[in-house]
């Protein structure tokens, strides 16, 4: 039985709920899935017994962006409202690792499918170069040729070759989309799996622009 802890800001805690679950990632998947729906909560954590087993904090990608809104096209878009959409389209595909970045690299939102993906916790990427975290087995000039491209506002999808935390490569698709760029500012929101959840990720990377132009009328 797991007990889930809603954790807030004074340090306060009241019990969410208790659920049997199929172990501690359906666990953490759900204390994810808490900690979005209830803003109230800094944290939740989750204890099986006397064991804590898991605990997500509130997004990281609000915190991160103190810059102020961020644009897409000619329109300001609030880091709150993007995470939100991040949340939400995350949650529908599990499978699907969604990670947003500045354009230099440095993550601002990890979530949980990424943690699961690439062995990364959110606490430990967020801040961090996305190249070290992923490292891709691609040539110099071709990160630099994808890097031009999403610089300049441009889409961009394909197969390439990541490791994970442990070194082990897979071949992925990513599909990676950029918000609000405008000279160096902005950040580039990455949709990534294994191959063969190639049309998981494609799908979700054309739900998040259609949600971002609904959203924010770009």
């Amino acid at each position: 039985m797991y007990t889930f802890y809603c954790c807030k800001p004074d340090g306060s805690a009241t019990t969410f709920e208790a659920h049997v679950l199929k172990g501690d990632e359906a666990a953490h998947d759900r204390a994810s899935l808490l900690v979005r729906q209830h803003a109230s909560c800094a944290y939740v954590a989750v204890f099986e017994a006397d064991r804590e087993v898991a605990k997500a904090h509130q997004p990281a990608i609000g915190e991160a962006a103190s810059s102020g809104p961020i644009s897409i096209a000619n329109t300001r878009v609030d880091p709150a409202a993007l995470a939100r959409i991040l949340n939400t389209r995350g949650g529908q595909r599990p499978s699907v690792a969604l990670i947003a970045t500045t354009l230099d690299g440095a993550v601002v939102y990890w979530d949980a499918a990424a943690a699961r993906l690439y062995g990364w916790k959110e606490d430990e990427a967020v801040g961090r170069n996305i190249v070290g975290l992923t490292p891709a087995l691609q040539s110099r000039a071709e990160a630099e040729a994808i890097m031009k491209e999403l610089q300049a506002g441009k889409p961009w999808s394909g197969e390439i070759t990541l490791r994970t935390r442990d070194g082990t490569p897979f071949s992925a698709f990513v599909a990676d989309l950029p918000v609000g760029v405008h000279g160096d500012q902005g950040l580039i929101v990455g949709a990534s799996a294994p191959l063969k959840h190639r049309k998981a990720v494609e799908a979700c990377q054309a739900a998040l622009l259609r949600d971002l132009r609904q959203a924010f009328g770009a």
